[in-house]
C-alpha cells in the first residue's frame, strides 16, 4: 500500500513546504470535548452492563453517528444516528442476553432524543464477523469499543411553508416534536452530504453546516452482582472534519468508498462499504486547509514560528487521515499500577482505535482477507488470522534506565523491589514477551483465571483476555511501544493507544472497584 509522509524533514520547521497531506490538524482535546469521541471499552460479559452517554455542550443542534465495534477485530456490530438538541444529553446501555454465550448483547435506551433508525432496544449484529471465526460470536460481541462522530451542525430555519428539521427534533418540555422528520430526512437522502448546504429532503429542510465540536462523553462498566463500577471519560478528538461527513443511514452501496475509508478488507467485501459504514476513523473531512507538525513530530493546532505547514491538495486521502488521527493519540510508553493477591484484582485495558483502518490483503495474495487472514500496515506490521482474530503486536517491556550491571528493570514492587523482563511470566508461552493481539485487549495481572480463557477477575473479560504474571503482589509496570511510525514523521515511534486500569477490592462480599488512567508518553521520537 502507498504510504504518504505528512511531514518530511521536520528539522526545517520554519520553512513552508508543499506536500500531499490530509487537511486539518487532528488532536486530542484536553477538556474532553471534540468532534469525535473514542470510548476504549464496553462489556456485557458475566453480568456486566455498560452505560454510556454523549452530551452536546453547544447551543446548536447536531447529528452524530454512534458505532459499536467488537473488540477482537473491531468489526461493526451496530450503528445508528442521534439528532441532538442544543445542550442535549443522550444515554444508552449495553447489556448481555440472559445467557451471554447463547444470545447477543443488546443496546437499550430510554432517551427521547430522535434516532435513525428508531432505537429503544436492539441486539448487536454479527453480520461482519467472518464465518471462519472459531470462537463464540456472542462472547466476541460482548466486549469492544465505541466510536462517536459529529456528522454536521444545523440551526433553525424560519419558513412557514416547509417542515424544519430543527423544529422537529428540538425538545419541548423534554420531548422532540416529531422524530419522523429525522427518519424522512435520512430516507430521502440518497448520496452523502459533504459540503455545507441547504438540504431539503422529503419536505424536511435543514441548514447543513460544518461540524463545530463540543460533544463530550463518558461510560461506566457496572456489575450489579459484584458491585463494581468502572467509569471513564471518552477520548475526544478535535478538528477531525471541516466539512459535513453525513452518509445516510441505509444499506445502499456507498459512492466511491475508497475515497473515504482506508480499510481495504472492508473494501474487498462484495457487499461493502455501504452508506451506514461511513464515516470511520480514516474518513477525510476537509476540502481545504493546512496541517501542522512541530519539530518533535507531534501534530499541533496552534501556529508558531517553529511549525512546519503542510498544504493539502485533496480531501481524498483516507490513509493520511488515519495517520493524523493515530498521531494525535500516539504513545511510546505505558505505565500503570497493579494490586493482586487474595484481596485485590487488576485488569488493564489496551485499545488501538482505528487499527482496523490499517487492514490490507496479504502481499502474496495467498489468503482470502474475508475468511483467512490479512496484514496490518505500519506501525502495526503483523498478520491477523480471521480464524482466531489474533494479530499480536509485541510490547517491549523495558525500564527507563539500566543499573551498574546493565539490567533494565521493567516491573517494580511497592517497596522498591524490581525485576527485569526476564523475570516476568507473560502468557501465552507461544508469544515472546508481552503481546497485544486484538483491537481491544484486557490484561489480567496475576489473575487466578485460566490463561487466555477467563473471565478475568476485575472486568470479567473472556474473548479478548490474556493473563500476565508478575513476581510481585503489588507494584507497577513500565512498558514501551517501540514500533516506528514514520508515516507521520521520521523517527516517530509508538502506537495509537487509549485505555485504563480497572482495580477491585475483594475484601468484602460486595466488591468495590475503580478505574485509573494509564500514564502515557504521547508523540515521542527516537
Amino acid at each position: 500500500m502507498k504510504k504518504t509522509l505528512i511531514a518530511a524533514a521536520v528539522a526545517a520547521a520554519t520553512i513552508p513546504v508543499a506536500a500531499t497531506a490530509q487537511n486539518g490538524t487532528v488532536f486530542s482535546a484536553p477538556n474532553g470535548e471534540g468532534q469525535v469521541l473514542l470510548f476504549p471499552y464496553y462489556s456485557a460479559t458475566d453480568g456486566n452492563n455498560t452505560f454510556f452517554q454523549v452530551a452536546n455542550t453547544t447551543s446548536r443542534a447536531k447529528v452524530i453517528k454512534i458505532r459499536v465495534r467488537e473488540g477482537v477485530e473491531s468489526e461493526d456490530v451496530l450503528d445508528w444516528q442521534v439528532y441532538l438538541s442544543p445542550y442535549d444529553y443522550w444515554v444508552a446501555r449495553i447489556t448481555a442476553a440472559p445467557d451471554d454465550e447463547l444470545g447477543p448483547p443488546t443496546v437499550f435506551t430510554p432517551d427521547a432524543s430522535c434516532t435513525v433508525p428508531t432505537l429503544s432496544s436492539e441486539p448487536l449484529r454479527p453480520n461482519r464477523i467472518p464465518s471462519s471465526y472459531t470462537g463464540n460470536v456472542n462472547l466476541r460481541m460482548a466486549e469492544g469499543h465505541i466510536e462517536v462522530y459529529e456528522l454536521f451542525t444545523f440551526d433553525n430555519i424560519t419558513d412557514s411553508t416547509i417542515t424544519d428539521l430543527w423544529d422537529s427534533i428540538v425538545h419541548v418540555n423534554g420531548t422532540p416534536l416529531n422524530c419522523d422528520a429525522a427518519i424522512l430526512f435520512n430516507a430521502n437522502q440518497t448520496d452523502p452530504i459533504l459540503t455545507p448546504q441547504l438540504a431539503d429532503r422529503g419536505g424536511v429542510r435543514a441548514q447543513v453546516d460544518d461540524p463545530t465540536g463540543g460533544i463530550w462523553g463518558h461510560a461506566a462498566v457496572f456489575n450489579p452482582t459484584d458491585g463494581t463500577w468502572f467509569s471513564y471519560e471518552a477520548e475526544a478528538l478535535v478538528n477531525f472534519a471541516g466539512d459535513p461527513i453525513f452518509w445516510p443511514q441505509n444499506g445502499r452501496p456507498a459512492l466511491n468508498p475508497a475515497n473515504y475509508t482506508a480499510d481495504e478488507v472492508l473494501l474487498a467485501n462484495p457487499s461493502a462499504p455501504l452508506n451506514f459504514d461511513l464515516p470511520d476513523i480514516s474518513t477525510p473531512g476537509f476540502s481545504g486547509g493546512t496541517a501542522a507538525v512541530d519539530q518533535a513530530g507531534v501534530v499541533v493546532v496552534q501556529a508558531a514560528p517553529t511549525i512546519l505547514t503542510v498544504t493539502s491538495s485533496a480531501a481524498t486521502e483516507p490513509e493520511q487521515q488515519r495517520d493524523l488521527v493515530s498521531a494525535a493519540i500516539l504513545s511510546s510508553n505505558i505505565a500503570n499500577e497493579y494490586l493482586s493477591g487474595d484481596d485485590w484484582s487488576t485488569d488493564w485495558v489496551f485499545t488501538f482505535p482505528g487499527r482496523y483502518a490499517y487492514r490490507t490483503p496479504d502481499p502474496a495474495g495467498l489468503l482470502d482477507p474475508l475468511t483467512e487472514g490479512y496484514e496490518l500496515d505500519s506501525p502495526f506490521s503483523v498478520s491477523v488470522s480471521r480464524v482466531t482474530g489474533e494479530g499480536c503486536v509485541p510490547v517491549n517491556v523495558s525500564g527507563v534506565a539500566a543499573d551498574s550491571d546493565g539490567n533494565i528493570y521493567a516491573v517494580y514492587g511497592r517497596e522498591e523491589e524490581s525485576a527485569t523482563s526476564n523475570d516476568i511470566d507473560f502468557s501465552p508461552g507461544t508469544f515472546e514477551g508481552f503481546s497485544l493481539c486484538f483491537e481491544v485487549n484486557v490484561i489480567g495481572v496475576n489473575d487466578a483465571a485460566p490463561d487466555n480463557v477467563g473471565p478475568s477477575e476485575a472486568l470479567r473479560s473472556k474473548a479478548i483476555y490474556k493473563r500476565l504474571g508478575s513476581p510481585f503482589t503489588f507494584g507497577w509496570v513500565n512498558a514501551g511501544l517501540t514500533q516506528t511510525f514514520s508515516e507521520v514523521s521520521p523517527g516517530m515511534i509508538g502506537l495509537p493507544f487509549i485505555g485504563f486500569a480497572a482495580i477491585t477490592d475483594n475484601r468484602t462480599d460486595t466488591k468495590r472497584g475503580g478505574a485509573f488512567n494509564h500514564a502515557l508518553k504521547r508523540g515521542r521520537t527516537q
